[in-house]
């Protein structure tokens, strides 16, 4: 996934219309959702931003086969769950992991819920690998796919992580 590789003309036209195409679905289903409504709407960017930089990353980048539904409202949360809770986890420094704590509350059955959508997710980008979708074509390494795995799930929580930076950008007020 060097970067050389994106800047390849014929590459870069490829990648750049599978983001364009991503893009006009959004438009067209925000301006489907806004037809007909007389009133202003005021819409929450920042889910909305994430969602689309997920599904860019993991449809467009891995070449993954997975609905913009399922990624809007299934693995955007659950992500951005995993990620609060590895930050309060840093800050608090409980260590145990949530996979080993027994399902006793709601919180830690839905932390372990996310955690496996999370691997799921990942398991999706890894999966179109075998068959050279996406950028994986462009990849050349004999490494296992457990030997990436760390590096797609970090790939993954970039794209959240990003999209929180466009949204807040998005949300600041203007300035004075």
């Amino acid at each position: 996934f060097g970067k050389t590789t994106l800047f390849q003309p014929a590459q870069f036209r490829e990648f750049a219309e599978t983001f364009r195409a991503t893009v006009r679905l959004r438009l067209e289903a925000l301006s489907t959702r806004l037809s007909g409504r007389e009133e202003s709407v005021r819409i929450s960017l920042e889910p909305e931003i994430k969602a689309v930089m997920l599904e860019m990353l993991v449809r467009n980048f891995f070449g993954a086969e997975v609905s913009y539904d399922r990624i809007r409202n299934v693995y955007t949360p659950a992500m951005e769950r995993v990620i609060d809770r590895m930050v309060s986890d840093t800050v608090i420094k409980l260590g145990i992991p949530y996979r080993k704590l027994p399902p006793l509350t709601r919180s830690i059955r839905q932390a372990r819920e996310d955690y496996a959508q999370f691997e799921e997710i990942t398991d999706l980008a890894l999966a179109s690998r075998t068959e050279g979708r996406g950028l994986w074509k462009q990849f050349k390494s004999d490494a296992p796919n457990a030997a990436l795995r760390s590096n797609i799930r970090l790939m993954l929580a970039g794209a959240l992580g990003l999209a929180g930076t466009a949204g807040a950008a998005a949300e600041a007020p203007p300035p004075l």
